[in-house]
């Protein structure tokens, strides 16, 4: 069971990062719905003591390893919204991105520690696995072709596509310059958008080198209550 995680998203990029993960709740709630979730929230999870299996040294994903295992022996993971829970981003851009590149590098490392999940025989969930944690993983390099096609090829629809492709990157680059508060929620959406693409593409060079463990430290927040 995993339940409803409640993201503080400061201005800027990192809103559009909190876009980003209402989004990914609103997939896991339907998954739910149509079988299983793929994954839960590491803040707010439970399983049953029987169905436990013992999480091998190293996986970084341990939030999706387990699930999975859940599902595998013909069980369900469900999502509930009544169980809530709360945490906040990071204050920088940047610590956040490292955060990400060190779980979608967990996405290439579980699927060679839990190879089974691969095999639509043995995964009940196998569809929602391969298209929420799997192919975005490509998202990065069709995002670098269509660029690249849309620049060499001739005509306006060509030419069309990549206009809008370079105001949509201006735009992200505008707020990952520092404009803290832009105008458009389109530009924060943007930048996120921006940060979590890179940070896949990144996260395949990081599993591929095996430098997994090194890729993210724990952040130090400032928990001191704001003046009244």
């Amino acid at each position: 069971m995993t339940g409803e995680l409640i993201l503080d998203a400061p201005d800027g990029v990192l809103e559009g990062v909190g876009l980003y993960w209402r989004y990914e709740k609103w997939l896991r709630r339907n998954e739910g719905r149509l079988h299983s979730t793929v994954g839960v929230s590491g803040a707010i999870s439970a399983v049953r003591r029987e169905l436990f299996r013992p999480i091998p040294q190293g996986v970084l994903l341990d939030d999706l390893y387990w699930p999975l295992q859940v599902v595998m022996q013909g069980r369900r993971v469900v999502y509930d919204e009544g169980a809530i829970a709360y945490d906040r981003l990071p204050e920088r851009a940047r610590d956040e991105f490292l955060r990400k590149v060190r779980t979608l590098s967990g996405n290439f490392q579980l699927a060679a520690v839990l190879p089974q999940a691969l095999l639509p025989w043995r995964n009940p969930i196998w569809a929602q696995f391969v298209s929420h944690k799997l192919l975005r993983l490509a998202v990065p390099w069709v995002l670098l072709a269509v660029l690249l096609a849309s620049a060499s090829l001739e005509g306006p629809l060509y030419h069309i596509a990549f206009a809008v492709q370079v105001l949509f990157y201006g735009l992200a680059l505008l707020v990952l310059g520092g404009v803290r508060r832009p105008r458009w929620r389109v530009a924060t959406a943007a930048a996120g958008f921006v940060v979590l693409n890179a940070a896949a593409w990144l996260a395949f060079w990081i599993w591929i080198c095996g430098r997994t463990d090194g890729a993210w430290r724990k952040v130090a927040y400032d928990l001191s209550l704001p003046p009244d």
